[in-house]
């Protein structure tokens, strides 16, 4: 059993009820000045209040049958001091069903959260209560509900193993519902919600701020000290090894330090923000934010009237030339008259020219005609008598070897053999030493060709595509010099000298050979009228797919620009040393069209393309070139992947002149 003070609702004074006799068991175990939240409070008959001088027996009543082992004893005797109660009054006997024990804190107003820091740090926090205080305020609504002591002196301090720098807290979740007693207790109802702990420092932030600056001097002794270490000798070096050097606990000081520092303010933010509290201040603001809104409304005024003034005379002077221009433009128009009337009557005079001519000419054919017609009766007179007079003297019968020539006449032109692989090799090498090229850029070219445009660079350029497109070919081969006329694909069917149109025939009547066309001097006209025009009809199939295309682009002279989407259909190489003068590479036959290598040569190309960072797109057609390449020790596969490869690179930055050497030859040729 214990004494306990009965806490009504709408008491005004602290401990104004009458002191009880409560039997419960927990209580007891509770101890003098512990809160507990109970339930179920009967009031006991037959309650006899006991004085120190009369004895009692122990069993002398059924409210209190240890009334007799308590007797006398200071621990059972109410705490006045703390309570304020009587310490004498009527006692009534209760039982109560159920009790449980209230949380008791300690946070008092008459100290600063500073002083019952310094004091549990000292040892010496005095809290006015026998019990154990289960949580002290270190903070506003910050708590310590574990890492202090209490003293047999009952004082309270930290435990020797809390550091002041990284002390455990915890805080609330919400505002705790507590009922605050006298000197600082309050009893929490019911138990909060403590959140999980968090070290903190509780040091004052003048200390840390010491500490910090300590810290910063430190710094410079240490850095001072790496820097002359040489110098110094062995005692300087110790202390400032010492100064450079952190241990655990001063780590925690210097982190404390740092976190301090962070939360505080920029100085030239807090500036703004109190002058802009005060109301003084507020008003001279005010006063200067008005004249400098005026100043600037009249600086902006002046600085739209200049400026309407400069557009003013702007103004005048374009009115000027636009009446200049429509002089000249009045002036252009009249001569534009006068010329189409000139032209019409030179056109007319042309035609009447022609027409003459024509006439001309067709009175000589005819006059031509008759004398060829008369000729050919007198030659057919002379044959008829000269075959009476043969036949006549002898009748000899023909011989075997008589030709006819009639067959000879109508006998269809020999074909030219198929190029074996050792011949193509052997031409491959041949054209590396004629024009500069390696033998697996030639291979790469040979392979390219028929996908899109190889273009060679270089003062030997021309000559090159020429005698490679000879090699492969011979004859049939198509050489077409492109030069200003050369606008339309048109104009290059046009061209007999160049032989398009034929090396279009010979590439459908022969579908097996490659028949090469090398384009000579792309960038000497407006290649973007018919280039793209030339590939897309080829990969869509309007142009036979076993054409070759080769072609030139020239390093000076009058050139033409290359745009952007052109340059994504050539592959450039450039001819890096000159060609041999009056060297002409041999014709060993047409170049069938080259076959694939089998599974084993793709799996070769694959692995050659995949140790490289390229896409798949790439990779599928790679492969493709890669296993249709003749084998020979004179060529390695390594080498012509590599050539492919700079194709990609090319096709990534075609059109910037920054990212590829290349691009010089066909774009900002003027500059």
């Amino acid at each position: 059993m214990a004494m306990v003070i009965e806490v009504k609702d709408g008491d005004t004074g602290l401990g104004s009820g009458p002191p009880k006799e409560i039997r419960n068991g927990q209580i007891h175990l509770g101890g003098v000045d512990s809160f507990w939240l109970v339930t179920g409070v009967k009031k006991e008959p037959k309650f006899v209040a006991r004085n120190q001088e009369a004895p009692v027996g122990l069993f002398a009543t059924t409210t209190s049958p240890l009334a007799m082992s308590i007797k006398g004893s200071s621990q059972f005797e109410f705490s006045s001091r703390l309570q304020g109660l009587p310490g004498t009054g009527a006692l009534d006997a209760v039982s109560v069903a159920t009790a449980s024990r209230l949380s008791v804190g300690f946070s008092p107003h008459d100290m600063s959260h500073e002083e019952i820091v310094t004091q549990l740090r000292q040892g010496r926090l005095f809290i006015p209560t026998r019990c154990k205080v289960d949580a002290i305020e270190v903070r506003m609504n910050v708590w310590m509900t574990s890492g202090f002591i209490r003293h047999p002196n009952e004082l309270y301090g930290l435990l020797p193993q809390t550091s002041i720098r990284s002390a455990p807290t915890v805080a609330t979740d919400a505002k705790p519902s507590w009922v605050r007693l006298g000197d600082g207790l309050v009893v929490f109802n019911p138990q909060p919600r403590w959140s999980p702990p968090v070290h903190m420092d509780m040091r004052s932030d003048d200390e840390i701020l010491k500490s910090a600056e300590e810290w910063l001097s430190r710094t410079v002794v240490a850095a001072s000290g790496e820097a002359g270490a040489s110098q110094a000798n062995l005692s300087e070096l110790m202390k400032a090894r010492i100064s450079g050097t952190v241990g655990d606990q001063e780590k925690e000081d210097l982190a404390a330090a740092l976190r301090l520092i962070s939360t505080r303010p920029s100085l030239l933010d807090a500036i703004p923000q109190m002058m802009a509290r005060d109301p003084k201040w507020q008003v001279r603001i005010l006063t200067f934010e008005q004249t400098e809104q005026e100043r600037l409304r009249e600086e902006i005024r002046q600085r739209l009237v200049a400026e309407a003034e400069e557009q003013e005379v702007r103004f005048v002077e374009l009115r000027a030339l636009v009446v200049d221009a429509e002089q000249r433009l009045a002036t252009t128009a009249h001569r534009e008259i006068l010329l189409r009337n000139a032209s019409e009557q030179h056109e007319k005079s042309l035609r009447e020219k022609i027409e003459e001519a024509a006439r001309g000419i067709g009175r000589n054919v005819s006059e031509s005609a008759r004398q060829l017609r008369e000729e050919f009766e007198q030659l057919r007179t002379e044959i008829r008598k000269v075959e009476q007079m043969i036949s006549t003297v002898t009748r000899e019968a023909p011989s075997r070897e008589e030709v006819s020539v009639t067959s000879a006449i109508y006998a269809p032109p020999p074909v030219a053999p198929i190029a074996g692989a050792q011949d193509i090799l052997r031409t491959i090498q041949e054209l590396a030493k004629a024009s500069g090229l390696t033998p697996s850029e030639l291979m790469a070219i040979v392979l390219y060709s028929t996908e899109e445009v190889p273009v060679l660079v270089g003062e030997t350029a021309a000559a090159s595509a020429a005698d490679i497109a000879y090699a492969i070919g011979g004859d049939d081969a198509a050489v077409v010099f492109c030069d200003p006329t050369h606008v339309s694909l048109q104009d290059i069917m046009r061209d007999e000298a160049g032989g398009m149109a034929k090396a279009i025939e010979n590439a459908r009547s022969r579908s097996d050979i490659l028949v090469p066309v090398a384009l000579c001097g792309i960038t000497s006209g407006p290649c973007e009228y018919w280039l793209p025009q030339l590939a897309e009809m080829r990969r869509i199939g309007r142009l036979p797919m076993n054409l070759a295309f080769v072609a030139s682009a020239g390093v000076d002279g009058l050139r033409v620009s290359v745009p952007n989407s052109v340059l994504r259909y050539l592959f450039p190489i450039q001819v890096s040393q000159a060609k041999k003068p009056g060297r002409v590479v041999g014709f060993a036959g047409h170049w069938a069209l080259l076959q694939d290598g089998g599974n084993e040569r793709k799996e070769e190309a694959v692995e050659l393309l995949t140790a490289t960072d390229v896409d798949a797109a790439f990779l599928v057609r790679g492969t493709k070139m890669l296993s249709r390449v003749p084998v020979g020790p004179e060529l390695k596969l390594a080498d012509v992947a590599a050539v492919l490869l700079r194709q990609q690179i090319w096709t990534k930055t075609a059109g910037d002149a920054f990212d590829h050497e290349l691009t010089r030859f066909f774009q900002n040729l003027g500059g």
